[in-house]
């Protein structure tokens, strides 16, 4: 099926759950979006970004999405009310990709050649 709704290119995505009904996808637009896959819709939006969404995660059995950005951040936000609760501040230049390491850290790694790995609750 296709997932439509991006303008421009999309950089990344991530299942959500054991059942891969749900994807999110990170893109050009400075835009994340999740997607029930069996019908193509797009449930969320995800809008805050000061550029382009280069990698996405999701953490904590499906609770929160990370997302890595060019505006140097990383973002947290709730899947369900698409709220962002932290942003995660210490690379010097755009974040080109995040994952889980668990329930509660992940890691990202940006274009000022480092790689850090963040607390979600504390940062």
């Amino acid at each position: 099926s296709w997932l439509e709704g991006h303008a421009g290119a999309v950089h990344a995505v991530a299942v959500v759950g054991r059942h891969a009904r749900r994807v999110v996808s990170g893109g050009a637009d400075g835009i994340a979006r999740l997607w029930h896959v069996p019908t193509g819709r797009c449930e969320r939006v995800f809008r805050e970004h000061g550029g382009r969404v280069a990698g996405v995660c999701v953490v904590g059995e499906g609770r929160l999405l990370a997302t890595a950005c060019y505006d140097a951040l990383v973002r947290l936000w709730h899947l369900k009310s698409g709220e962002c609760v932290r942003r995660l501040a210490g690379h010097a230049g755009a974040v080109y990709a995040v994952c889980a390491l668990s329930d509660s850290r992940v890691a990202s790694a940006g274009a000022d050649g480092t790689a850090r790995v963040w607390h979600v609750e504390s940062g």
